[in-house]
């Protein structure tokens, strides 16, 4: 009888243990011993306790294992700040790269053909004839492959066209000397090697833009080498048949 009183005990408590917690954490075995129920070691290794359903969050070395680096907020306001002087500067420098379409950093898949449609549906082409002056909010105007117009800046003959008249713009160096014109010829140096990189990159990306140009570079150097080199071997053949050494 004692035992039938302890069994009905054991159930009312496991019962009330299911209805409070969700879980099976108790179960009534015979002689009225009442344990907790084995886990599976794997649950266990998992952070799955079935007693506890509030999941500890991961500890840092297995994040740090994973490679997971956080960016901190202030890295993220820093990078945004560099940015944003760059675009001003750039706007300073050569006003067609105020537009939304020139913003630096550049991170786009692939350049538009002039004969295609921009947004809006708007020409990438625009023929105009030599010596027209007036400016297009988002265009270059200069001579392309399609001739004399204004070319969207989503094309690369629009860099090409900017680059040129960069070219042409150096600051004046009167002044040379005074803080005010030092910064002028610095930010014209920096804004025309982002507008080359873009006008021989493979892709509107200034990542990429960026190593093309050092690639073309290094191309250059080469071939430079190269004609160096064959020159001093002309050079000494002629000398050897000249002088019989």
């Amino acid at each position: 009888m004692a035992n039938l009183w302890l069994d009905s005990f054991c159930l009312l408590v496991y019962a009330a243990r299911l209805y409070v917690t969700g879980t099976v954490g108790l179960q009534c075995q015979e002689g009225g011993q009442i344990d907790a129920i084995e886990q599976p070691e794997s649950s266990v290794a998992n952070g799955c306790n079935l007693n506890n359903r509030i999941q500890e969050p991961p500890p840092s070395s297995f994040i740090s294992a994973l490679g997971t680096k956080a960016v901190k907020p202030p890295q993220l306001q820093k990078m945004a700040d560099k940015n944003a002087k760059i675009n001003a500067k750039m706007a300073r420098v050569c006003p067609e790269l105020a537009s939304e379409y020139a913003r630096y950093p550049l991170q786009m898949k692939s350049w538009v053909s002039p004969d295609a449609m921009g947004p809006n549906k708007n020409p990438c082409w625009i023929s105009a004839p030599r010596g027209t002056t007036e400016r297009k909010d988002d265009y270059a105007f200069g001579a392309g492959k399609k001739g004399w117009g204004y070319y969207h800046l989503l094309t690369r003959d629009s860099y090409t066209i900017l680059y040129a008249r960069l070219t042409n713009e150096m600051p004046g160096c009167c002044c040379a000397f005074s803080a005010e014109a030092r910064r002028q010829m610095s930010d014209w140096d920096d804004v025309k090697t982002i507008v080359y990189n873009r006008s021989v990159a493979t892709i509107p990306d200034d990542a990429q833009a960026k190593k093309d140009a050092i690639r073309l570079a290094q191309g250059v150097a080469q071939a430079h080498y190269h004609e160096g080199q064959n020159f001093q071997l002309a050079v000494g053949v002629a000398t050897t048949a000249a002088t019989g050494f």
